[in-house]
């Protein structure tokens, strides 16, 4: 019997020592950043009519260089973001002048979700199709704001997220937008599964200025595997104390006359 437990013992010891051979030391992981604060706003109070060169506040700087120190010892093979000004700020001041790969790309794809024509919109209805945008975003035939069609719109970002989790690379770093990330987020999250599931998640994905996101892109037998490691962290407030509004709120609350 005692010599019965001693060889159990020694192939519990043996498959042990095979498993920890086979387990990854390191998966590949994309560090995925919503640009850092912007106000949507002059100083005057007069909503701006063309978002896409605005630039970050001095909050929205300091955002930035506190995801650069947390992500100080990470080196990235790839950093990406979007064409807007807001990305490239952000991107530049995470980044500084570590070497990195190939310098920053921009890639058209990541821009944000364009809206209509804001103008058209009726005053009544103007809170839900702006601040509560996304609660519609899984409905047939849904646009934003009047503007781009949410398939269209995730169609498009997907068409430019799931070449990245090809190649040889360890860490990728991804500059993008709320709505964009929601929808590399949900693609994560449902295994990239069909559309439709994905843009019934937007709403529930939350993504504050300057927030961090961990995607681990695992190869397993010619298969990428994904998961959500971390999610919406953002290092000037983890409490979440002073962020009571949505994203979506808070972006709209000067054209909206709210706070």
């Amino acid at each position: 019997m005692e010599k019965q437990k001693g060889q159990d013992k020694d192939k519990e010891e043996d498959k042990e020592k095979e498993d920890a051979e086979t387990l990854p030391s390191f998966r590949s992981r994309i560090f995925l950043l919503r640009h850092a604060e912007v106000s949507y706003v002059t100083e005057e109070g007069t909503p701006v009519v063309e978002t896409d060169s605005v630039p970050l506040t001095e909050h929205g700087r300091a955002q930035a260089k506190g995801v650069a120190d947390v992500l100080r010892s990470v080196m990235f093979d790839r950093v990406l973001c979007s064409p807007l000004l807001r990305t490239q700020e952000t991107a530049k001041i995470v980044v500084g002048g570590r070497e990195h790969g190939q310098g920053i790309e921009t890639l058209a794809g990541l821009r944000e979700i364009a809206e209509g024509d804001y103008d058209n919109i009726p005053d009544g209805e103007k809170r839900r199709e702006l601040s509560y945008a996304y609660e519609r975003a899984g409905e047939e035939k849904a646009c934003y704001a009047g503007g781009d069609s949410y398939v269209a719109f995730a169609e498009r970002v997907r068409k430019v997220f799931f070449p990245l989790l090809e190649g040889d690379w360890r860490n990728m770093l991804i500059v993008a937008h709320d709505a964009v990330n929601r929808v590399m987020l949900a693609s994560a999250l449902t295994g990239g599964r069909d559309l439709m599931s994905v843009l019934q998640l937007l709403p529930k994905l939350e993504q504050d200025y300057g927030c961090l996101n961990l995607i681990e892109v695992d190869r397993r037998d010619g298969e990428i595997l994904m998961r959500v490691k971390m999610m919406n962290m953002t290092g000037y407030d983890l409490g979440k104390g002073g962020l009571c509004w949505t994203s979506m709120e808070r972006a709209f609350a000067g054209w909206l006359g709210v706070g």
